[in-house]
C-alpha cells in the first residue's frame, strides 16, 4: 500500500486501527479522497453529499487521526 515505504509495520498497524475507528463516513470519505485518489467532487457523488459535506467529513477524520496518531497522547 502507499504506506509500506514509509511506516513500520507497527505504525501502518496504528494507522490502520485509527482509520477503522473513525465514523463510518468519515473513513469512506477518507479512503476514497487519498487512497482512491479522487477528487472532493466525485467523493461527493460516490458518497452522495455535496462537495462542501465531502471536505468536511475528509478534514474530521484528519484532526480524528492526528489527535489519535499523536506520540503524547494515549490510544
Amino acid at each position: 500500500g502507499p504506506l509500506a515505504g514509509v511506516l513500520s509495520a507497527e505504525e501502518r498497524q496504528r494507522v490502520r486501527r485509527a482509520v477503522a475507528g473513525l465514523p463510518l463516513r468519515q473513513r469512506r470519505s477518507l479512503l476514497l479522497r487519498f487512497f482512491a485518489d479522487l477528487p472532493y467532487e466525485e467523493v461527493a457523488g460516490a458518497m452522495g453529499t455535496t462537495t462542501g459535506t465531502a471536505k468536511a467529513n475528509v478534514f474530521h477524520a484528519l484532526s480524528k487521526l492526528a489527535r489519535r496518531l499523536d506520540p503524547g497522547e494515549e490510544s
